[in-house]
């Protein structure tokens, strides 16, 4: 009888550990940053996305307004960032800027990315969390240096905040930095993305169950690399 009663009860502690675990998984993996333009939790949107950011159509942490702003400019209307930084020498070819639409997408829509969720202790305006070190499929970061190394930048970080003159915002005056092909600031595709924003990404393998795609087919794609990474946690 007693042995009967502890087996139960040490199933009950079980099935509460797991319940518990779960919970915390899909919390982290069905979550937004605390940010200016993100949503408080992801949702479908009415009106389906177009270009860049139409993979989280049916579930994201951007709103359609966002998306179209997105696609209209890329950085421009929502923080006042300029892809074309060095246009006296040469503008950004549509080929990069493409891939910098797809990441901006990425960053605000992807419902998935809760497991790389830190606390921005630089930002003082535009969101209190960001993201670090989430694997990047290597093929998307090998891409995108081949089709950005040729083209022009004034940083060597994006995403250090030190780096720009924000009073100049919105236009190439903005740059502190000398204008330098990109391969000239990032060498290689590994150093490109883990130094393009500061972090927010590591340089991942090639294997999709491992690594999250800058542009899936669906937001769906990338939740079970999301839920291996939750488990971690």
């Amino acid at each position: 009888m007693a042995h009967s009663r502890f087996y139960i009860y040490c199933t009950l502690i079980l099935l509460a550990v797991l319940a518990h675990e779960a919970t915390t998984n899909a919390r982290l993996v069905h979550k937004c940053i605390k940010s200016r333009n993100h949503k408080t939790t992801p949702s479908k949107e009415i009106i389906d996305f177009v270009g860049s950011c139409k993979p989280w159509t049916d579930y994201s942490c951007c709103t359609k307004n966002t998306s179209e702003k997105i696609h209209a400019d890329g950085l421009l209307s929502l923080y006042k960032m300029v892809l074309d930084q060095c246009p006296t020498i040469k503008p950004m070819s549509e080929k990069c800027k493409q891939h910098f639409k797809h990441d901006t997408c990425f960053y605000e829509c992807s419902p998935n990315l809760g497991p790389w969720i830190a606390r921005d202790r630089v930002s003082k305006y535009t969101r209190r969390e960001r993201f670090i070190d989430i694997p990047l499929c290597a093929d998307d970061c090998d891409q995108w240096f081949q089709d950005c190394k040729d083209d022009y930048t004034c940083s060597g970080n994006w995403g250090d905040s030190s780096s720009w003159n924000w009073k100049k915002r919105g236009s190439p005056e903005m740059c502190t930095q000398p204008c330098k092909t990109f391969s000239e600031y990032y060498k290689n595709p590994k150093t490109f993305c883990e130094k393009i924003f500061d972090r927010s990404f590591a340089y991942g393998s090639n294997n999709r169950s491992e690594c999250m795609q800058l542009w899936p087919q669906s937001w769906r794609d990338n939740l079970p690399v999301a839920q291996l990474h939750a488990k971690v946690k």
